[in-house]
């Protein structure tokens, strides 16, 4: 399923009844397989197989020359700007020569809007702080395990490697204790790697996995809970009104061990939130929903796993979520419910959405006498944020600073940002990562900024950045 038209389609006419309900697919992967890295440190770095500051600024300016003609000096200015800092991330040892394996540790997950990737980058350095040849020693093991070169690695690839070394281990007739060490580590993986690492359930994991693995991450389930909002006013209002039978559905994310739901402000429950929305939908539209991993007395959409830490995801909500799901007057069934604070919060964790089934209602409501009802709801639905005394204890409000506190961003530095300054820009939603910036204009609270944008060798502009997402740099 998926298929948005399909979804309009059943709205109208009988349709057949899917016997289970399945994510969206997924958007594509972004970060860059291990053969791609590869090329680009080549085409980075110099004769001596290193890059240097120098190095990655000419070759970003030529790149850009070619591909939207002359560069102004204030364009060149931004570029070179933003390489010194690209370079304070990737120098991890400050040699000023950036080495393959710390190439890798800085890019791998670079061209991602995820902060949790940044996080697990800062890992890898500190491992290599301590350890210098230990993301050498990660990198050379996936390629012993990646046969054929495509940045991944499957079970049959594993098999053959398995087989490889005990073929070479008997060579002389018996093994000795690194050889045991090689197979003993291969079987391991075979065994564990597709338990633990496949979070996206491939079948394949790639390098990006396999580091997360190999850090100690766990896997978490990110499950969907569904409720009857109507409490069963919309399956008897439906054949009125629509002409066909409807569900109104809530969502809220099960993950981490608590409930995430947006009602007027962003919620966090332990699941389920019966005394708002009763109990959890068990066979919505004839589907009857699997057990939750997590919690198996609760009925739950299994929509896949997870590497993203709580942390990362507090983080993620506090820096550019929250503050858009907070208030009624940000509540609309058509654009901003709960369902699509579910889908941004599954889209971050997992890289895809939540069933297309699930806008069922909303879909409907573009047309029809039911139009009517929508103020209504919005209200209702929205108005949680209002009344907390009605609600079961809201985890999100408890605890101050690990927790996100009713609606506070983070404010900005001390001194006051204007134009002509340079600053650090991260969490904005169409930027890939953290950019180096300067601010062309500000004014109540929003400024217009220009950027270096490596992904394409552009030089790119914006208006109406929240001050709240720049920071002063030091440099």
């Amino acid at each position: 399923m998926g298929n948005a038209g399909g979804i309009l389609s059943c709205c109208v006419n009988d349709h057949k009844v899917e016997t289970k309900l399945t994510a969206v697919a997924p958007q594509r992967k972004l970060r860059p397989l291990l053969c791609d890295l590869e090329a680009q440190f080549a085409q980075y770095a110099g004769s001596d197989k290193q890059l240097d500051e120098q190095e990655l600024t000419d070759i970003w300016i030529k790149a850009s020359r070619e591909k939207f003609g002359d560069l102004t000096p204030e364009d060149e200015a931004i570029i070179r700007q933003s390489t010194k800092e690209y370079f304070k991330v990737m120098d991890i040892d400050k040699s000023g020569k950036v080495t393959y394996e710390e190439f890798v540790a800085a890019m791998l997950g670079g061209h991602e809007d995820a902060s949790h990737l940044t996080q697990l980058r800062k890992e890898l350095n500190a491992k290599m702080k301590n350890d210098p040849a230990h993301l050498q020693r990660l990198v050379n093991q996936f390629h012993q395990w990646d046969k054929n070169g495509d940045g991944y690695i499957t079970k049959d690839e594993l098999q053959e490697h398995l087989v490889q070394l005990q073929e070479m281990a008997m060579t002389d007739g018996k093994v000795d204790k690194s050889e045991k060490r090689s197979i003993d580590e291969a079987r391991k993986m075979m065994e564990e790697v597709f338990a633990e690492a496949d979070v996206d359930m491939d079948g394949r994991v790639d390098l990006w996995e396999v580091m997360a693995y190999m850090l100690g991450r766990k896997k978490q389930s990110v499950e969907l809970l569904l409720y009857d909002i109507s409490k069963g006013m919309a399956a008897k209002l439906g054949p009125l009104l629509l002409g066909k039978s409807a569900e109104a559905v809530h969502t809220g994310v099960l993950v981490y061990g608590s409930e995430y739901w947006y009602g007027g402000k962003v919620f966090r429950s332990n699941p389920p939130c019966r005394k708002q929305f009763g109990e959890p939908l068990k066979n919505p539209w004839g589907i009857q929903l699997e057990q939750s991993e997590a919690m198996p007395e609760l009925p739950v959409v299994r929509l896949g796993y997870t590497f993203v830490t709580h942390e990362e995801f507090l983080q993620w909500l506090r820096a550019g979520v929250q503050e858009r799901y907070t208030g009624l007057h940000t509540y609309d069934l058509l654009s901003h419910s709960c369902n699509h604070f579910s889908n941004e919060v599954c889209t971050f964790l997992l890289g895809q959405g939540i069933p297309e089934k699930i806008f069922e209602l909303q879909k409907t409501f573009l047309s029809g006498p039911i139009v009517a009802l929508r103020p209504f709801l919005n209200r209702y639905l929205g108005g949680f944020a209002h009344h907390d005394k009605d609600l079961d204890e809201n985890l999100m409000s408890k605890v101050q600073g690990d927790e996100i506190e009713g609606g506070q961003v983070e404010s900005i530095k001390d001194e006051l940002l204007g134009a002509g300054d340079v600053v650090l820009v991260e969490g904005i939603d169409s930027i890939h990562g953290a950019v180096l910036a300067t601010i062309l204009k500000e004014e109540n609270g929003k400024c217009e900024i220009k950027y270096f944008d490596p992904t394409e060798n552009r030089i790119e502009t914006m208006p109406n950045v929240p001050l709240s997402k720049c920071k002063k740099t030091t440099s």
